[in-house]
């Protein structure tokens, strides 16, 4: 076990809002890991549930490091995933959800993987599978008969991937930032751009149960959210032209759709849009997108959440403690 001092290998990052009671749950996978070089970065969301309280009661009777950021409003989980990249110490970063639940060999099976790897500067890190509470696959890659299969992310980046946990080298994200314009943007966008032209190795080994019936998801439900980050996420895809020719489609309506929800409208904005700009053809699916918005404004499906993420940022009160481990 690491010493207070020295670095951990690994930061197991969590952003938090509202999910108080999938927290305990979250913290045995922790607690239980079979490697213990790891220190755990918690983003309190400014949750309006006891979150705070069973953080610091889980705090309390950690064996391993701990880094609580908490925010006293919500800021969403851009911001959230940039403070936890910011303050965490580790060689590599592990995505862990708050409704996640890792195995008791997940880390090791990541860092063994990694180290069995030859040219590690062509590489981002290691994948491995997710499995649902049901014992649903929830990762979509298609391997050979391997016990791992190494692919190239910008061909990777085009299927169906559904959700895995990767091992990801912290030094290639650098300076760069997830946009802070909304409570969400779009993260495969942002991993895109810092993987593209790099190898990932997939093992064919579940190391992760994810709560699918979780409440407070960010990316599922029936209201219209987040327009603005996802409005940003689609003009910053440099992807955009390997796109099969519907998904192009599909992807300019849904950038009028968002444009009209995030008050930009058919202003000088909207049209500066390098596609539209490289080929006029596609506002031919204007009318499309104008509709579609119509009709989410007329079902009162939109919630402009960038409203309050404004309000809330020029607010905001961060509060950040370390705690050593407790021996």
């Amino acid at each position: 076990m690491p010493s207070s001092t020295n670095k951990p290998l690994i930061s197991v990052v969590t952003p938090s809002w509202n999910r108080s009671k999938y927290l305990t749950n979250l913290w045995h996978g922790l607690s239980n890991q079979d490697f213990y070089d790891f220190e755990w970065v918690i983003a309190n969301d400014g949750s309006t549930d006891d979150t705070d309280k069973i953080i610091k009661e889980l705090v309390s009777k950690s064996n391993f490091e701990v880094t609580y950021i908490c925010s006293d409003v919500r800021l969403g989980k851009a911001v959230m995933d940039n403070l936890l990249i910011k303050h965490s110490r580790g060689k590599f970063l592990v995505w862990n959800d708050s409704d996640d639940i890792l195995h008791y060999n997940a880390l090791s099976s990541l860092i063994d993987a990694w180290k069995q790897i030859r040219n590690k500067k062509e590489y981002i890190g290691v994948a491995a599978l997710n499995t649902s509470k049901e014992n649903i696959h929830q990762t979509n890659v298609k391997f050979s008969k391997q016990i791992f299969e190494d692919f190239f992310w910008n061909d990777l980046y085009k299927k169906s991937l559904g959700d895995s946990t990767m091992l990801i080298k912290k030094s290639l994200i650098g300076d760069k930032k997830f946009p802070e314009v909304d409570f969400f943007f779009p993260e495969g966008v942002f991993w895109n751009e810092i993987f593209r032209n790099k190898f990932i190795r997939y093992l064919r080994t579940e190391i992760k149960t994810m709560n699918r019936s979780a409440t407070n998801s960010i990316s599922h439900g029936n209201k219209i959210q987040y327009t603005k980050g996802s409005l940003m996420g689609i003009t910053q895809n440099k992807f955009f032209y390997k796109l099969s020719i519907f998904w192009r489609i599909n992807t300019v309506i849904k950038y009028v759709r968002f444009s009209i929800h995030s008050d930009i409208g058919f202003s000088k904005k909207l049209l500066s849009w390098k596609v539209l700009k490289r080929n006029p053809l596609y506002f031919l699916v204007f009318l499309a997108g104008y509709l579609l918005a119509i009709r989410d404004n007329y079902k009162n499906k939109v919630e402009k959440t960038f409203i309050d993420f404004e309000k809330n940022f020029n607010q905001q009160n961060i509060h950040i403690s370390r705690h050593k481990i407790i021996r």
